[in-house]
């Protein structure tokens, strides 16, 4: 009996214990959702490393879906895999129309054999996509992940191109107090500079050590290299940039709020440009953009309130203020911070790459 009762306490421990982590893994995956994506880490680094003081490799034939004279933007997207490939069908047709009333090139990379296959899958091939997109001309060049819809066909993404800077890159908000300042790479865009291709270069050479230094925790919690994988790969060997070289990184670095263009929902304000479903399901994703576009003007980014599925995907901002006046007050926010300050004298010079020839150096 004795046993019997023993056996039957840890069944009970047992279960007990397993509804304690499903709920703590249900608040983590609900707290990663504010604002983050929601992918693992890798176990294991292996891009080749690349060699600083060779010239990048120019594609002069690079086929594309939409190539133009004007070189002045391209939006690049990465495209390969069941749930990428689904969801592409509804994103990469609006992607398309987008660049194409606005005069942009745009290229899904997972379409073109330019590239060498790397072992992450997208999250580093994307830096080599935006170098193989400076080869061909362009002076900008805005990444786009495949589970985003453009929602706002009137809002130029050259109105986010500051020449200031070299990257435009949307973070958290200063009152997410656990993910202020912290990026999520759905979105972001570089400048066609010498200083770009360096650090994209430097991006590709430390994502393949397996080893980094470590400095201190972001916002009391997050360490963005831990053991020597990045947090969320490509996420966190951006911030630990930041932390390793200080002001020759964020002097080129122009934060912006993720409402300027790379909204999640539920926290899009109508008007925004862009619409990004990180971590969700396909089927989630496939039914939110469905809905969305349903309803939507993507002449205007105007919703059809009046519709009886606007309330299945109803979003933030009810008070309706012009979502342009939203991002006016975030980049004024930023810039009393000190968030977003350009290069002075002696800041910012690209040879600090060349000279860091791995993360521990």
């Amino acid at each position: 009996m004795r046993n019997i009762a023993l056996l039957a306490c840890t069944a009970l421990l047992t279960l007990a214990l397993c509804n304690i982590i499903a709920v703590t893994a249900d608040h983590v995956e609900r707290a990663l959702a504010m604002k983050r994506r929601n992918n693992p880490g890798p176990t294991s680094l292996h891009i080749p490393s690349i060699d600083l003081n060779e010239p990048i490799q120019k594609h002069p034939s690079l086929p594309a879906q939409i190539t133009l004279d004007n070189k002045q933007l391209a939006i690049i997207t990465f495209a390969k895999g069941a749930s990428a490939e689904q969801i592409g069908k509804i994103t990469l047709p609006n992607k398309q129309r987008y660049a194409q009333k606005h005069g942009y090139g745009y290229y899904n990379f997972a379409q073109l054999s330019v590239l060498p296959p790397d072992a992450q899958g997208m999250y580093f091939t994307k830096f080599r996509s935006i170098l193989a997109t400076f080869d061909m001309g362009y002076e900008w060049v805005l990444w786009s992940d495949a589970d985003a819809l453009f929602m706002n066909f009137s809002v130029p993404l050259l109105e986010f191109a500051d020449p200031l800077y070299d990257f435009i890159l949307p973070v958290g908000e200063p009152a997410n107090k656990m993910y202020a300042k912290v990026p999520n790479n759905g979105h972001f865009m570089f400048k066609n500079s010498a200083w770009s291709r360096a650090y994209i270069a430097y991006i590709l050479q430390a994502s393949s050590q397996g080893h980094c230094e470590q400095f201190g925790l972001i916002n009391g919690w997050l360490q963005p290299c831990d053991r020597g994988v990045f947090w969320l790969d490509d996420q966190g060997l951006l911030v630990w940039t930041q932390q390793k070289f200080g002001r020759q990184v964020t002097c080129h670095t122009k934060h912006v709020s993720f409402n300027h263009f790379d909204s999640e929902y539920p926290w899009y304000n109508e008007g925004d440009l862009v619409l990004h479903l990180p971590g969700r399901s396909l089927p989630d994703r496939v039914r939110i953009f469905e809905t969305l576009l349903a309803i939507l003007d993507s002449e205007s980014g105007k919703l059809d309130r009046e519709d009886a599925r606007f309330e299945s995907v109803r979003m933030d901002n009810v008070n309706h203020q012009p979502a342009a006046d939203m991002r006016r007050e975030m980049e004024a926010a930023f810039e009393s911070l000190g968030w977003n300050k350009p290069c002075g004298a002696n800041e910012g010079n690209p040879n600090v790459f060349i000279s860091a020839t791995s993360p521990t150096q």
